[in-house]
């Protein structure tokens, strides 16, 4: 076991399982496993990690990933067990904090601070990065009490290993209460045949210290060579409801009925200002736009 008295910073007293040579268990919180210290006992004459002769009670080891715990006989003979545990959920860990512990309260403006990320096994983790953050969504920004976000780093960065770029989208997958709608859609556009699908990882957040939730951490739907790249003749359109209210002021958009009912079709890139412009009096052939 790990125990709270030898570990400051364990709240409780955690005891971990042995199953054949393995031994598990998983930390109830997110705290530092690089530096803990394990109580056990062992009819062997000595146990040793690494070589290094191992004290009940005393002995620190780093189990950010599995340790092996070698028990030895005078004779010869020895015995190996694995120490697995995992740290928390065991999926990398993002801690975001804006300047002042300023609350994340707008969808338009910005505010600033860094990031880092504990990668765990799976990720390389990110030292403390400058980074910007803002709300985004419409239902699920102004309904839920779990936020989605939009951030841009001050440079591109590798983030969770998916290839580097500036703007990443944190999903609260609030109304998801199995965190797997968007992850299934995803998939199902890896096995297709487009040009390009949001790459996403699962995280937990972090925001001031507080625990936030598991969000999924996806890439930015924008116009981009590494993204949605349309190229000098193509567009990107974003389909919403028929709702005014989800329409940016600034936006260009037409309607269709190609369903019941109407939606609205954003023109996100190429930028226009005007729906006079060239670019957006194309031919309305009757195969594509209605």
């Amino acid at each position: 076991k790990f125990s709270s008295a030898s570990n400051a910073d364990l709240y409780d007293d955690l005891n971990l399982v042995i199953t054949g040579n393995t031994i598990i268990g998983r930390t109830g919180e997110n705290i530092p496993v690089n530096d803990l210290v394990a109580s056990f006992t062992h009819t062997g004459d000595l146990i040793t990690v690494n070589g290094v002769k191992q004290l009940d009670n005393v002995t620190a080891n780093d189990f950010s990933s599995p340790v092996e715990y070698k028990i030895s006989q005078t004779n010869g003979d020895s015995k190996t067990y694995t120490v697995d545990l995992t740290k928390f959920t065991g999926l990398p860990i993002v801690n975001i904090t804006t300047d002042g512990n300023m609350p994340i309260e707008s969808k338009e403006d910005y505010i600033t601070g860094t990031v880092t990320i504990d990668g765990g096994r799976r990720f390389e983790d990110l030292d403390s990065t400058i980074m910007e953050i803002r709300g985004r969504g419409n239902s699920t920004w102004g309904l839920h009490p779990k936020k989605p976000y939009q951030m841009k780093l001050d440079s591109k960065e590798e983030f969770l290993g998916m290839p580097k770029e500036k703007k990443w989208i944190f999903l609260a997958e609030y109304s998801d209460k199995s965190l797997l709608r968007n992850t299934i859609a995803f998939e199902l556009g890896y096995l297709s045949t487009l040009d390009w699908t949001p790459k996403s990882e699962f995280a937990e957040v972090y925001i001031n210290g507080d625990y936030s939730g598991t969000y999924n951490i996806s890439e930015k739907v924008e116009e981009k060579s590494a993204r949605v790249d349309i190229g000098n003749d193509g567009f990107l359109l974003e389909k919403d409801t028929n709702v005014q209210d989800r329409v940016d002021p600034d936006d260009v958009y037409f309607n269709t009925t190609i369903y019941q009912g109407q939606d609205i079709i954003v023109i996100k890139e190429p930028g226009i200002d005007r729906i006079d412009e060239k670019d957006f009096a194309f031919e309305q052939d009757s195969r594509f736009i209605y």
